[in-house]
């Protein structure tokens, strides 16, 4: 790795420790992945264990999900999250001094594979890494270098093994509450586009979350899932998934991580009360439909409005007084409206009597069909051709009138 442009020392953060770094530029073909970016076979180059496998715990080889990763990384190239000034190990790859990466073989191959098939995404990355490269303390010229990757080298990564690799993909998530787990791992499976469809509709194959967990084939399935999106990792198994199963802190994790895709970090908080379970349970059970509701014009998007669902599942719970009767004094109350929001907790009640008291495959009917209307962007009223529909109007059809009837 003689052709290198070094820059300023940095810090890698990992689970508990930290190691000592350097930014620099080199050229992707001195970048040493586990695996071959487009035959996928392990790269000679690349430290193995005792039964010649590669010391990186995904193998790229075998894994067809892993594979399809790599080619939707490349083709949903994002220069933002490969040169970011981020102390973890996401961000800009991480390699040992030989060049041979220990973090990031995803990404590096995906460059990889960029340079060749995507040349028109791979200009943008050296693009916006010329404009960036002042804060990495990189003041050479980047052109004389040959397909140039921003890179940290790890200059305590000296025995090369799988326990190496492994603390990286630890990171700095050990330590952490589940809450604060999920609401990051979230982050990074929303930034995976083929993931965050691919796991909800996993889920939606199911009434009820608990249905799956008690389902070992597909359990599995949505283990292997997560580890194939870099959501968990195969080190991790023994805590969160062992004898063919979910652990509790496991399902846990789970269930967190898929609210946490659609609801704010404060309204997850209120997870573990008693009352807010049946919602958040029939939430998840909707992930693929109400995931699919984001991407729509904000006028149209119910996010907000199952968030405040969630909140008023909790105040519920709380009222002290008989079951029977704590629905009706909220109703009472003068905290659950005020001048400026009555619509939206209007939308609010309606979604939290929808999901305590109607089937659960009526309030998914109902979002699909609101969500298709939507989509179309209608021409005509649904109730007079000549008048063109409206959000209101739709969400009045859709799910208030379905509560009345």
């Amino acid at each position: 790795m003689d052709n290198k442009i070094i820059g300023q020392p940095t810090q890698i953060i990992l689970a508990v420790e930290k190691h000592k770094a350097v930014y620099a530029v080199c050229s992707l073909d001195d970048c040493q992945a586990s695996h071959n970016e487009i035959t996928f076979s392990q790269n000679p180059s690349f430290p193995t264990t005792k039964a010649g496998e590669t010391i990186n715990d995904r193998d790229y080889n075998r894994d067809e999900v892993a594979q399809s990763l790599v080619e939707n990384y490349a083709l949903h190239l994002e220069p933002l999250l490969l040169i970011n000034t981020s102390p973890t190990s996401e961000g800009s790859p991480i390699i040992a001094e030989n060049g041979v990466v220990v973090s990031g073989n995803n990404r590096i191959m995906s460059l990889k594979l960029t340079t060749q098939k995507y040349p028109e995404k791979y200009a943008e990355y050296v693009a916006y890494l010329q404009q960036q490269s002042h804060q990495f303390g990189i003041n050479g010229d980047i052109n004389k270098i040959k397909n140039p990757v921003l890179v940290r080298i790890d200059y305590d990564a000296q025995v090369l093994n799988t326990e190496l690799l492994s603390k990286y993909n630890q990171n700095y998530m050990k330590g952490k509450s589940e809450l604060d787990k999920a609401i990051e791992l979230s982050k990074t499976l929303l930034t995976k586009i083929a993931c965050s469809n691919d796991i909800p509709r996993l889920v939606a194959l199911f009434d009820t979350l608990p249905q799956l967990f008690a389902d070992a084939k597909y359990s599995r399935l949505l283990f292997e899932k997560f580890v194939s999106c870099n959501i968990l990792t195969t080190s991790e198994q023994k805590t969160y998934f062992s004898n063919g199963a979910f652990s509790n802190s496991g399902k846990t994790l789970v269930e967190l991580t898929l609210l946490a895709m659609v609801l704010k970090p404060q309204i997850l908080a209120l997870f573990t009360n008693a009352g807010v379970k049946n919602v958040t349970n029939k939430v998840i059970s909707c992930l693929s439909f109400l995931m699919e509701n984001k991407t729509l014009p904000q006028e149209y998007r119910l996010i907000d409005n199952i968030d405040e669902c969630v909140k008023v599942a909790y105040r519920i719970s709380i009222i002290d007084a008989p079951p029977n009767l704590r629905f009706k004094l909220l109703l009472e109350s003068q905290n659950l409206f005020n001048s400026e929001q009555t619509t939206h907790s209007f939308k609010s009640l309606i979604f939290y009597i929808f999901l305590q008291e109607l089937p659960l495959n009526r309030f998914k009917e109902a979002i699909k069909s609101y969500n298709f209307s939507a989509s179309q962007n209608q021409e005509s009223s649904l109730f007079d051709a000549s008048v063109a529909s409206s959000p209101s109007q739709a969400f009045d059809y859709y799910f208030t009138q379905k509560v009345a009837s």
